[in-house]
């Protein structure tokens, strides 16, 4: 996830990548929302205020990591700092409104990102864990919270969502 989140590569996560990030989600989805930028900034905040340990305003991966790690065992920290920002950028995909996002949304949006159609599809198979072909926002929730306190390649959201950056 430090990865993804890292948008630039250049082996730090700074103020800039999560407002990149949320611009390339924005974009992506073809919709005019300033609330991904709002909420990814206040990712940001959160982070640089938790997670910098050494106050230089870049948060290296080894402060990433330790702080997800200690922090998976409190699921309200993660929840508290990056759940609106994730509720934002779902709801910037799922185009029509509905409370889900189908195979076409995600697809359209992913590839907008870089993706292929094919891994776009296979993106959203892994992410529609009930097979019920939506992606609620539990789903999409679930696959960026083992994200974020995992670096497991396997996870749902691995191949899709390292297309971010």
């Amino acid at each position: 996830m430090f990865d993804t989140i890292d948008a630039d590569g250049n082996g730090v996560i700074e103020r800039n990548d999560l407002e990149r990030l949320a611009r390339n989600i924005v974009t992506a989805a073809a919709r005019d929302t300033d609330v991904v930028e709002w909420e990814y900034r206040k990712v940001w905040d959160a982070l640089a205020d938790e997670v910098d340990t050494d106050r230089d305003g870049r948060i290296s991966r080894e402060e990433f990591h330790r702080a997800m790690e200690s922090r998976a065992q409190d699921d309200r920290l993660i929840e508290r700092t990056f759940r609106p920002a994730i509720q934002a950028e779902f709801s910037a995909v799922d185009a029509d409104g509905d409370g889900s996002i189908t195979r076409d949304e995600l697809v359209q949006t992913v590839q907008q990102l870089g993706a292929s159609r094919e891994e776009a599809q296979r993106g959203f198979d892994r992410l529609d864990q009930d097979g019920d072909g939506r992606i609620d926002f539990e789903e999409y929730w679930d696959a960026w919270l083992t994200q974020l306190t995992s670096e497991d390649p396997d996870a749902p959201g691995s191949a899709l969502f390292g297309m971010l950056r």
